[in-house]
């Protein structure tokens, strides 16, 4: 089997689905506060002008994945 091939029981491996786990749940409360950020600053009658440039301070952490670290 070459090595760039994967089966899915790879992918079910104890280890693995920890690590998915914990990927998962360490982005979550980024996106929960994103949105409820958002939904308070429009409440506050924020302009969708300057909510729109406050989203951009997640860009960092949305493209975290390109830069191959943890």
């Amino acid at each position: 089997m070459s090595p760039h091939k994967h089966r899915l029981a790879d992918y079910l491996r104890p280890k693995t689905l920890v690590d998915v786990v914990a990927r998962v749940f360490s982005g979550l409360p980024y996106f929960l506060v994103g949105i409820t950020f958002g939904y308070w600053l429009r409440d506050e009658h924020t302009s969708l002008t300057v909510i729109g440039f406050v989203s951009w301070v997640n860009i960092a952490y949305s493209l975290k994945f390109l830069s191959g670290g943890p």
